[in-house]
């Protein structure tokens, strides 16, 4: 079983408006660094929750199923299915989200089963503020240190993160 990001999150959860709204920034030459630190806290919290947030493709690859094998869906959350064995037409599977849990079923083709899907998009509000918070304290704070003192990302987004943590671990 091998899984793998398929398409890198390009729609984040935070947008570049709200992000210059945090940072108090009303002109646009800091719009491509205020874009990197959102892409950047997109992936920094994500992973600490152990969710994706951004929108994505991912793929699974799987061996040797039996016709009514269920096959258990990571990273989370799981939004859509996307193909099978490069095939669109996804209407002989059964998708099924249980809250963090999703699996697919239905009548596999012998041999190795490439299953594609969508995840993320769905964000707590938490887990959307956590990101302001560091996309501010980044803005701010632009080295790791600053006259000697060692800049630490504030507990509060910490606090933020740990009400949304899942069990998943980064591929």
């Amino acid at each position: 079983m091998t899984l793998r990001r398929v398409t890198e999150s390009s729609v984040f959860p935070v947008t570049l408006d709200e992000a210059k709204s945090q940072c108090i920034v009303n002109f646009s030459d800091d719009d491509e660094l205020l874009g990197f630190y959102i892409q950047t806290a997109n992936e920094a919290i994500g992973e600490d929750a152990g969710m994706v947030l951004g929108e994505e493709e991912w793929e699974l690859t799987v061996s040797d199923l039996l016709p009514d094998d269920e096959v258990a869906l990571t990273p989370i959350p799981v939004s859509g299915l996307v193909s099978v064995n490069g095939d669109t037409d996804v209407s002989a599977y059964t998708l099924s989200i249980d809250g963090d849990c999703a699996t697919v079923t239905g009548a596999w083709p012998e041999g190795d089963v490439v299953i594609v899907f969508s995840v993320g998009g769905s964000v707590p509000v938490g887990l959307k503020h956590a990101m302001l918070m560091l996309i501010g304290h980044w803005y701010k704070n632009r080295s790791g240190t600053s006259d000697g003192a060692v800049m630490e990302i504030p507990y509060s987004i910490e606090s933020h993160v740990a009400r949304h943590r899942r069990g998943w671990v980064k591929a």
